[in-house]
C-alpha cells in the first residue's frame, strides 16, 4: 500500500538548515524531505522512550515503597 505524503511549508533558521544539509550528507539522504522524516521518526522515538522510562521509574519506585 502506497503512503500518501502531505505537502507542507516549514520555516527553518539558517543554522537549522545548515544542520539539515550536513545531516543529509552523513545519512546519504538524497532530499531534505527524507532527512527531515528520518529526524522526526528518531526524535519521536526518543521522546516516547523518555516518557515511558519516566513512567516506569515512577511505577518501580511506587512498587518498592509498597514492599518496604
Amino acid at each position: 500500500m502506497e503512503m500518501k505524503n502531505n505537502k507542507i511549508t516549514i520555516r527553518l533558521s539558517d543554522e537549522t538548515l545548515k544542520k539539515c544539509n550536513e545531516g543529509m550528507d552523513i545519512t546519504n539522504c538524497k532530499v531534505r524531505n527524507e532527512f527531515i522524516e528520518k529526524a522526526i521518526e528518531f526524535y519521536s522515538g526518543y521522546v516516547s522512550a523518555e516518557v515511558h522510562s519516566e513512567f516506569l521509574s515512577d511505577v518501580i519506585t511506587e512498587s518498592m515503597e509498597g514492599i518496604a
